[in-house]
């Protein structure tokens, strides 16, 4: 359900993100804010797979027994929704600087 709640929130997101775009807002915080949201929520989603790929693993390991077998816990969560949330907070933080910029340079024309 979490993960629903989440990858809605993501298109959502996304949407306002590429309407923004679209017209011709990009060096606005909006903009950074939308982005850094999503960066946000794509670490989430991450976590909250890790946690429930571990919290299953630990269970399994706790009450099942083979004979001769181990289970054992191995990350098979998508790598690149941590490293996808980071590089969009980074590029949020970048637009800022950006918007700053803007900003100076509208103030000494």
């Amino acid at each position: 359900m979490l993960r629903w709640g989440v990858t809605l929130w993501l298109f959502y997101l996304i949407v306002r993100l590429f309407i923004s775009v679209r017209r011709g807002e990009i060096f606005v915080s909006r903009v950074a804010r939308y982005l850094e949201t999503t960066g946000w929520l794509l670490v989430v989603l991450y976590v909250s797979q890790y946690l429930i790929a571990y919290i299953s693993a630990k269970h399994l390991m706790h009450y099942l027994v083979l004979a001769d077998y181990a289970v054992v816990f191995q990350n098979n969560c998508n790598n690149m929704y941590i490293f996808t949330g980071l590089a969009l907070m980074i590029v949020s933080q970048i637009i800022l600087m950006g918007r700053e910029l803007k900003d100076d340079q509208a103030l000494t024309i």
